[in-house]
């Protein structure tokens, strides 16, 4: 569990602007909130490896739900994003 939760943090740190800085966590496991085009996100593989699933409807749950793994990580990186810490090290908008 540990190398899939760090090869989730990973993928969010590479795809952070994509992804997390759309304000929307989903983004990094498919193109739309509803997923109606699969999972096809930029970090699809950790996200279901740290789910434990490749249920979509499951996937998306877990991302909305931050007692879990997959959204306890994902919420970090929103709110990191969020944070003058964010604009000092990377440029975000925040």
């Amino acid at each position: 569990m540990k190398s899939n939760c760090l090869a989730l943090l990973t993928c969010l740190g590479r795809r952070f602007f994509d992804c997390v800085g759309s304000g929307n966590g989903i983004y990094c496991y498919c193109t739309d909130s509803s997923c109606s085009m699969g999972a096809n996100g930029t970090c699809v593989a950790p996200i279901q490896a740290v789910a434990g699933t490749t249920d979509s409807v499951e996937i998306l749950r877990q991302i909305q739900d931050p007692s879990t793994i997959v959204g306890g990580v994902v919420k970090e990186a929103e709110r990191f994003h969020r944070t003058a810490a964010c604009d000092q090290f990377c440029g975000c908008a925040f």
